[in-house]
């Protein structure tokens, strides 16, 4: 999410999280079991985990009450050897790998891995995990539990009641999607707008049951028939995620903060994401963060314009099979710049050079430095360019009622990436 936030999602392949085969239930934890472990201050002297017994060795540090303890550390045998590649892979798929939490989670671990100015976004989301326990946080990242509202989001996001139901939020929404689909030369009947709330972590018996049906669907198994080893981690999530005041219930922003596209074309028969729409997810956390940083007019406009040239890369199969930091970079920033170009045209959203300057600075406040990482995005001073770069493009053009197909922006972006992406100094 770099700033992980406006992550991309590929096709997904369906791979198993390791649950394992059905398993005697471990017993129901406790919903409310109070935790006490390192929080960001501390957060420094713990060593991001790379193995199962990396995550084994943090239990005893975590604060959590012996009982949970012993539930976690059961859990955790549960895993089989390979859960860590298994479950890398499928959120590297769905474009959830680098989320804002985790993030957070590293710069608090290993303040020295970014290398360029902290934007606005970076202080945001770090105060909403200020007091989490950071333990807590990195067990809920092997369980598969940072990732619920975003699986949510693409299993049962279209059968959620909208959280921006009936408000600006929601005429933000609409009508972005709408203007875009209009705008952009591909098919795009199918695409939909999909909420990603923190209601998955609830405790009442809907939320639960939905969970364990993530859950179930993210191993690659039948949501009707659960084993219960899935029932048992899906109460363990709950239990660590209401443990955590900090966390709120799984209302703490940060689980949300993020929108991505989600397209399942090409889905083999039998995977659990053949047969959904194309979507777009918006999650409730994001809506907060763009408040926070006072773009909360613009930004979700600019999010959306975003996630909407992803589908347009999509059907101008624009990706390949080149992957890396270097590749989503690329499409990243040529996103950036077809939202730049979309939000300024006439036949778009027709923003003033007053709201434009928003826009640009939407996209500066997520860029990220992340340079090694396959979720890399690009600096802030990058994907600015990028906004700028499309904004140009439109104001540009002799015939402003003219809209450049789409393969022509991306042919145009292709040539001058190198000048978007050249070393500041240069």
């Amino acid at each position: 999410m770099r700033k992980p936030m406006f992550a991309l999602a590929a096709a997904c392949t369906v791979l198993t999280i390791g649950l394992g085969p059905v398993a005697p239930a471990l017993a129901a934890p406790s919903a409310t079991a109070t935790q006490t472990g390192p929080t960001a201050a501390a957060a420094d002297s713990l060593a991001m985990p790379q193995t199962l017994d990396d995550y084994r060795a943090l239990v005893p540090q975590s604060g959590l009450p012996a009982d949970v303890q012993t539930q976690v550390l059961a859990a955790i045998d549960q895993l089989p050897a390979d859960h860590l590649e298994r479950q890398t892979m499928l959120n590297r798929e769905l474009g959830v790998d680098d989320s804002a939490v985790r993030a957070a989670i590293s710069r608090a671990i290993d303040p020295e891995q970014y290398e360029c100015a902290a934007t606005p976004l970076d202080a945001y989301v770090d105060s909403l995990l200020a007091d989490a326990n950071f333990v807590t946080l990195l067990l809920l990242s092997l369980f598969g539990g940072l990732d619920l509202p975003a699986y949510d989001a693409v299993f049962f996001g279209h059968e959620l009641p909208r959280s921006f139901d009936g408000g600006a939020e929601n005429m933000t929404i609409s009508h972005t999607v709408r203007d875009a689909k209009k705008f952009w030369d591909i098919p795009s009947g199918d695409i939909i707008a999909v909420p990603m709330t923190g209601s998955v972590y609830g405790l009442d018996e809907a939320s639960q049951q939905r969970s364990v049906k993530v859950l179930t669907l993210m191993g690659g198994g039948d949501p009707e028939n659960p084993s219960d080893v899935t029932v048992t981690l899906a109460e363990l999530i709950r239990t660590l995620v209401h443990g955590d005041p900090a966390l709120q219930g799984g209302h703490n922003p940060i689980f949300t903060l993020n929108a991505f596209a989600f397209s399942a074309v090409d889905e083999p028969e039998g995977s659990p994401f053949a047969g959904l729409s194309d979507r777009i997810a918006f999650g409730d956390g994001l809506f907060a963060a763009l408040d926070a940083m006072g773009i909360d007019e613009i930004g979700p406009k600019a999010v959306l314009s975003h996630e909407f040239a992803h589908h347009v890369q999509y059907e101008r199969d624009v990706f390949g099979d080149a992957t890396g930091p270097e590749a989503t970079r690329r499409t990243e920033l040529m996103a950036d710049g077809m939202a730049g170009y979309f939000s300024t045209h006439a036949g778009g959203l027709r923003l003033n050079s007053k709201r434009l300057v928003d826009v640009v600075r939407s996209f500066n406040y997520v860029g990220d430095c992340s340079f090694t990482s396959d979720g890399h995005h690009g600096t802030p001073n990058q994907r600015a360019r990028a906004a700028m770069w499309g904004v140009d493009l439109a104001d540009s053009a002799g015939d402003q009622g003219h809209i450049l197909p789409s393969q022509t922006v991306i042919d145009r972006f292709e040539e001058v990436l190198p000048e978007i992406v050249a070393p500041d100094a240069d």
